[in-house]
């Protein structure tokens, strides 16, 4: 789970995966309401997580298997992604460039 790196607080599962959708890379700390920073780190794991459906829908179509057994394949995936995000996601005060 992230730490604010202003504070030292803990976030828990549920406070990181609400604000994992915003749109931008800044994060507010829920006990501070200091700005945080995905760290490049963080952004590139979570940018390999992006490319497990495509490359499951391409096993499982190159392998012949059933539509029923792709479709829950890729939900499982889904979900799988959607669960482990937060544990990935590390925090840092300041923005650093992804280059």
């Amino acid at each position: 789970m992230p730490t604010c790196q202003h504070c030292q607080t803990r976030w828990t599962w549920k406070q990181t995966f609400k604000r994992s959708f915003a749109f931008s890379h800044q994060m507010i700390c829920p006990s501070c309401n200091h700005v945080q920073y995905v760290t490049k780190r963080s952004r590139i794991k979570s940018s390999f997580l992006s490319f497990i459906p495509p490359l499951i829908l391409l096993l499982t179509t190159s392998l012949s298997i059933p539509l029923q057994v792709s479709f829950s394949l890729l939900i499982g995936a889904a979900l799988g992604m959607f669960i482990t995000y937060p544990f990935l996601l590390k925090l840092s005060n300041e923005e650093e460039p992804l280059w």
